[in-house]
């Protein structure tokens, strides 16, 4: 059976990529703002995993990933955050906000399937 995981992404390009790759070994939805997956969160979509942009807008990806954490029918779930800004403030802000990992960007595809396997605790 595929686990369920969410993407949080606004930019096409990356949902058609990461959907047609990913939906071989998960069962992938995707949503476009942060907005969209409090939403879908609510409405009682449990996924195994999100991953997301911290740049993700709506509110931003750093504010989705806060409000997540803090309900505590959400706190489970792990959060992948994918990010072309490899600095030292946004490290220990991901750090801060309770991100369970974190991959820059860009990425193969193959090691971000390798990285949310090891998450989900799946036989890479």
């Amino acid at each position: 059976m595929k686990k369920d995981i969410l993407i949080v992404t606004d930019n096409f390009e990356y949902r058609a990529i990461m959907e047609k790759y990913l939906s071989g070994s998960f069962d992938v939805k995707i949503t476009g703002s942060a907005e969209k997956t409090l939403s879908m969160l609510e409405e009682g979509f449990n996924p195994k995993l999100i991953i997301t942009e911290f740049s993700v807008s709506l509110p931003n990806g750093k504010r989705l990933i806060i409000k997540i954490k803090e309900n505590s029918k959400y706190v489970h779930i792990p959060i992948l955050v994918i990010s072309g800004d490899e600095n030292k403030i946004m490290r220990l802000d991901l750090i801060r906000t309770g991100t369970t990992g974190h991959i820059m960007n860009p990425f193969i595809l193959t090691d971000l399937e390798s990285r949310i396997k090891s998450l989900l605790n799946i036989a890479v």
